[in-house]
This record gives structure tokens, C-alpha cells and sequence, in this order.
């Protein structure tokens, strides 16, 4: 279970975005944020895009998790994180 200040910044990403916004989670935790995104998108084309999986153990709890959840949604989980990705101009 979330405690209620790790829902705000749920709840306040969904309320700015317009209907077919897409998210980008930098660090996907222990997966309850990207479920509880998600779950409050599911209605819509949106696309989930998480980083931030540090092992092979660590994605397999997130997926055994998602499917717990019943989280059915374009979510997609990536294992390289985004803190060391540069973006040149």
C-alpha cells in the first residue's frame, strides 16, 4: 500500500496531462508508482515508460507484481537507467 504522499505526485501527473500524454518514470522502484499510474490511465492511449531495474531478480518482481495488480496497459519497463544517459545537442 501507498501511504497518501506518494499518491500527490500520481494524482497531480494525471490531472496536467491531456489525453494521449505519455509518461516516463525515471526509477521504477518497487513498481507502485508505475501500477498506480497506470491504473489511472488505463482508459487511454497512454504509454507508461519506466527505467531503473537494477537486476533480473528485481524485474521479475516487478512484472509478478504488475500481474498481481491486474495492470493491463501500455507499460513498458526498461533496464538501463536514465541517470546515466547524456543528451547532446
Amino acid at each position: 500500500m501507498q501511504d497518501k504522499s506518494s499518491s500527490v505526485g500520481v494524482h497531480t501527473v494525471r490531472r496536467l496531462m491531456c489525453e494521449d500524454d505519455d509518461v516516463l518514470l525515471v526509477n521504477v522502484g518497487s513498481g507502485l508508482t508505475a501500477a498506480h499510474i497506470a491504473s489511472l490511465t488505463h482508459n487511454s492511449s497512454t504509454n507508461v515508460y519506466t527505467y531503473g531495474i537494477t537486476s533480473d531478480r528485481h524485474q521479475k518482481n516487478i512484472h509478478k507484481l504488475l500481474e498481481h495488480l491486474g495492470v493491463r496497459c501500455m507499460l513498458s519497463i526498461f533496464t538501463v537507467s536514465l541517470y546515466f544517459v547524456s543528451i547532446f545537442c
